[in-house]
């Protein structure tokens, strides 16, 4: 089954900001999100946020995308991203630690 992988305004500007190389870096690292993507695999450094439930977090390089899965509709559901120096803010802000 193939996910929608959708940015929220938020994510979005954060992408826009970044440089070209890393900008496809990270848009290469979301589309693994496109299958099954709660599992982890050697593509994907996938964790669930504790204390955040149905929050997942992606790690792509320095970067980290915080996401939620909506099963019903197929679609993930990017709410942040963020270099890894800032993740423990984005953490706490959508209430989860790993």
């Amino acid at each position: 089954m193939i996910f929608n992988i959708l940015l929220s305004d938020t994510a979005r500007n954060a992408l826009n900001g970044l440089s070209r190389d890393i900008k496809d870096k990270i848009k290469e690292g979301l589309e693994v999100l496109m299958e099954e993507p709660w599992r982890r695999r050697s593509n994907a450094d996938i964790k669930r946020l504790r204390d955040a439930p149905g929050n997942w977090r992606l790690r792509i390089g320095d970067y980290r995308a915080v996401y939620t899965i909506v099963n019903d509709t197929k679609e993930v559901r990017i709410k942040k991203l963020t270099h890894s120096n800032k993740k423990k803010k984005i953490y706490k802000q959508v209430g989860g630690k790993l």
